[in-house]
C-alpha cells in the first residue's frame, strides 16, 4: 500500500491509515508501531505487543525499566512452571490489570 506522508504543525511526519485497513490490522490509536527500514526505500510497520512496547520504553526510562523487569520476571516464572510464552504474558498482564483496577477503588 502506498500512502502520502504529511507533516503536522510541529514538522513531525505522519500518514493516515484508511479505517478498513486499520480494522483489518486490529490497530488502535494508542498502539505502539515499530518502523523497520527495508533498505530499499520501503518500510515495514509492525504493531508491538504490550510487553514489547514496555521493553522499548524501558530503554529510556528507569522507572519503566524496573516495571518491565518485574513483568519479565513473572513471565519467566510462569514459563518455568510450564506455560508457553504467550500464555504467561497474557496471565501476567491480566493480573496487572486486575491489581490496578482493585487499587483504583
Amino acid at each position: 500500500m502506498k500512502v502520502t506522508i504529511e507533516k503536522n504543525e510541529d514538522g513531525e511526519s505522519y500518514f493516515l491509515i484508511p479505517d478498513e485497513i486499520q480494522k483489518e490490522l486490529q490497530w488502535e490509536e494508542s498502539d505502539v508501531i515499530q518502523w523497520i527500514d527495508n533498505d530499499d526505500g520501503s518500510w515495514t510497520l509492525r504493531k508491538l505487543s504490550p510487553l514489547e512496547a514496555l521493553k522499548e520504553k524501558s530503554l529510556s526510562d528507569q522507572e519503566v525499566k524496573i516495571e518491565y523487569e518485574k513483568i519479565r520476571h513473572n513471565i519467566n516464572r510462569l514459563v518455568n512452571a510450564g506455560f508457553d510464552e504467550k500464555q504467561a504474558t497474557a496471565i501476567v498482564f491480566v493480573m496487572k490489570e486486575m491489581k490496578e483496577a482493585y487499587q483504583s477503588k
